[in-house]
């Protein structure tokens, strides 16, 4: 009798994603990775999914762009540490978490584990950024500028603040109060 699950179409997508899911099961890793210093607090980690291959001098291994391709074309390929060496890169709770998503039924339960640990340990880190209504010292915003091209969210009592750092820092003495019922009392 004939085994039906060698005649049965396969479907190219879940074959594509399975093949993905081995691949990255073997070559990839789930994690977190050291981001730019913060003025302000802890240090701040980025999560990420990546897989590196060596190939030709200065030639993407194909294997990375059928990785690429099997995922939606999500991530990046960017060289590594050599002329031979590149690594695929999903970046970002969101990129993370949906690749996740699509290979989990494909994944080992190791993976899948490394890559919830490194989710849950991103979304655990203290964020320093404001929401849309308050500044990171929890002042609401004063008014929105186009700065640099973008428009910015300006916090006049933060502005203030640095003022006066920055005329102290240079020998500066306080401005006068024109009302004197508003001096700080000490």
């Amino acid at each position: 009798m004939l085994d039906r699950s060698l005649t049965d179409p396969v479907d190219p997508r879940q074959f594509d994603l399975a093949w993905a899911a081995g691949f990255l099961d073997g070559e990839g890793c789930f994690g977190r990775v050291r981001s730019n210093a913060r003025v302000r607090g802890p240090r701040w980690y980025r999560v990420r999914a990546s897989a590196t291959q060596h190939g030709e001098p200065g030639v993407v291994p194909q294997v990375l762009q059928r990785l690429r391709r099997a995922l939606g074309d999500m991530g990046r390929i960017e060289r590594h540490s050599g002329v031979d060496a590149f690594k695929w890169v999903a970046e970002g709770d969101k990129q993370v978490e949906t690749v996740v998503d699509l290979l989990a039924p494909f994944l080992g339960e190791r993976k899948v584990a490394q890559a919830r640990d490194a989710l849950g340990a991103f979304r655990a880190q203290t964020r320093l950024k404001g929401d849309s209504v308050r500044c990171v010292r929890g002042h609401e915003y004063s008014y929105t500028a186009l700065r640099g091209g973008r428009m910015k969210r300006i916090c006049r009592s933060c502005d203030r603040i640095s003022e006066r750092r920055k005329r102290a820092r240079e020998g500066i003495p306080p401005r006068a109060f024109k009302n004197v019922a508003r001096r700080y009392a000490f």
